[in-house]
């Protein structure tokens, strides 16, 4: 559960990061790089102040940062290759905000947990109104919550 946190954590500071670069390709090929080499520095400070990572190695946050700026970074740019090496519920989420953001129930496919692909899909039913994606929807219960989405409205 620490972990998780932990991750949550981190997660929230990225999106705060990435809010803090908003000039996308501004700087040419630089500001990739740069924005990433900002989140992982700010990553680094809250992992390392995170009382849930003491007695965790250096190789730890490494992956931790590297995972969660990658995923900011999908998530800023629409990127699905940044998202690819982010893992578990950063990649998730990732893949869930472009599948949303751009109106491409495709990308909800690559969601590993069957949670956040059925809410993926129901997203974008919510924004695009096309019923039809509940189909999509294996679990009972979350089929019926897309169902009721659109039907309640």
């Amino acid at each position: 559960m620490k972990k998780t946190i932990g991750i949550i954590s981190l997660f929230l500071f990225a999106i705060v990061l990435s809010g803090c670069n908003t000039n996308k390709n501004t700087q040419g090929n630089n500001s990739q790089k740069s924005t990433k080499e900002d989140c992982m520095t700010g990553c680094f400070v809250m992992w390392k102040a995170n009382p849930g990572n003491k007695g965790r190695v250096e190789a730890d946050m490494q992956k931790d940062c590297n995972s969660l700026c990658d995923a900011g970074q999908g998530m800023q740019n629409n990127d699905e290759s940044s998202c690819a090496k982010a893992e578990g519920v950063l990649k998730d989420t990732c893949y869930s905000e472009i599948a949303v953001e751009t109106n491409n129930p495709a990308i909800c496919e690559k969601i590993e947990s069957k949670l956040f692909v059925s809410s993926c899909y129901i997203s974008i039913v919510e924004k695009t109104k096309d019923i039809s994606l509940c189909d999509k929807v294996t679990d009972k219960m979350m089929n019926q919550v897309c169902q009721e989405k659109l039907t309640s409205e």
